[in-house]
C-alpha cells in the first residue's frame, strides 16, 4: 500500500566530545549537528535513495531500526528478552555494525536489550537522555559501554544527524524539571525527513511534553507517527494526533497491553491507517516520495 507524503530539510556539522572512562562521552545542552561516514550495511539490502524502517514486534516495548544505503540507526532495544530477535534480524541483513543506538527513555521496555546488543555487534555511538538511572539494568549497560570505544552522548537539547539522504532531528527535554523528575517527558524524540517524507518517532512522551510541543508552534504534520507511550491516552493525546495528522501510524502493544480505545479513536478521526505490533513487525519503505507499508 502506497501513501503520498511531504517533508523539510536540515543541515549538519561535527560535534565536540570529551574522553571519559571506557570510550568517549559528551553532553549536549545546546544544538549539535553530526555528519557521518561509514559503511555499516551490505550493499543490496537498501537501494540508493531508499529508507527502510522496521518497528519490531516486542509487545509493550519499543525497538525500531532505520536503515539507509550505508547507515543504520536503532531507536530503543526493547526489553532484555527482545534482544535476540533484534540480533537475529541484524544477522539476516548482514548488518555487522550500528552507527547509532538511541535509547530514548530509561524505561526497561526501551533500553532493556541494549547491553546484549552492544556485546554482540559493533556500535559507534549511543545517545541517551541527559541524566543517569539507579537500576541494575542501567549499571549493566554502562559497564558494557565502558568496555568499548563507543561515543556516548547524553542529549538534553537538539542534535541533527545525516544518514545518506535522510535527516534526523533529535530533541531531548527542553526543561530541567523533566530531567530532575526523571520522567517520560525527558524522552528523546526523533523527526526524520527523507525527500518529501516526514516521520515522527515520539518515544514515551506524556501529556505535559505534548502540551508544550502543541504550544511551541513547531509541531507540524507528518506522514508517519510512532505513537507515543504505547498508545496510552492522556489529556493531550487527541490534540497531539490531530496536530501531527499522520497518514500512517504504528503502536507498540500486545494482546495483554493494548492501546487505549480513545487513542485509536483519535487516529481514526485523523484518517490514519494504524498498524499494531501485536499483529507482527511493521515494515516501512520510503523512496522519498511515498511510504510503502507491509505487516
Amino acid at each position: 500500500m502506497l501513501c503520498a507524503i511531504m517533508l523539510l530539510a536540515f543541515a549538519a556539522c561535527t560535534p565536540n566530545t570529551e574522553t571519559s572512562q571506557g570510550g568517549t562521552e559528551s553532553s549536549s545542552s545546546g544544538e549539535t549537528n553530526v555528519s557521518n561516514g561509514g559503511d555499516v550495511t551490505e550493499e543490496g539490502y537498501v537501494k540508493d535513495g531508499e529508507l527502510k524502517v522496521r518497528h519490531f514486534k516486542c509487545g509493550k516495548a519499543d525497538a525500531i531500526l532505520i536503515r539507509t544505503k550505508t547507515h543504520t540507526f536503532l531507536i530503543d532495544t526493547g526489553e532484555a528478552d527482545d534482544s535476540q530477535d533484534i540480533l537475529d534480524y541484524l544477522a539476516e541483513k548482514g548488518i555487522k555494525k550500528l552507527d547509532y543506538i538511541l535509547l530514548s527513555s530509561y524505561d526497561k521496555d526501551c533500553y532493556g536489550g541494549a547491553a546484549a546488543i552492544i556485546r554482540s555487534v559493533e556500535v559507534d555511538n549511543v545517545i541517551m537522555p541527559a541524566y543517569e538511572k539507579d537500576t541494575v539494568e542501567y549499571a549493566e549497560l554502562m559497564d558494557e559501554i565502558k568496555k568499548t570505544d563507543i561515543v556516548l552522548k547524553r542529549l538534553s537539547a537538539k542534535m541533527t544527524i545525516e544518514l545518506d539522504d535522510a535527516t534526523l532531528e533529535l530533541e531531548g527535554s527542553r526543561y530541567e524539571r523533566y530531567i530532575q523528575r526523571q520522567d517520560e517527558n525527558a524522552s528523546i524524540i526523533v523527526s526524520l525527513t527523507h525527500g518529501d517524507v516526514k516521520m515522527l518517532f515520539a518515544s514515551s512522551i506524556q501529556s505535559e511534553r505534548m502540551y508544550e510541543m502543541l504550544n511551541s508552534g513547531e509541531l507540524g504534520k507528518y506522514d508517519y507517527l510512532k505513537v507515543p507511550n504505547f498508545g496510552l491516552v492522556n489529556n493531550n493525546t487527541a490534540a497531539f494526533i490531530a496536530a501531527v495528522s499522520p497518514k500512517i501510524a504504528s503502536i507498540s502493544c500486545s494482546d495483554k497491553n493494548p492501546p487505549d480505545q480513545q487513542t485509536l479513536d483519535a487516529l481514526q478521526t485523523a484518517g490514519t491507517t494504524v498498524y499494531l505490533t501485536k499483529n507482527g513487525n511493521v515494515k516501512l519503505t520510503s523512496d522519498g516520495k511515498a511510504i510503502e507499508v507491509k505487516q
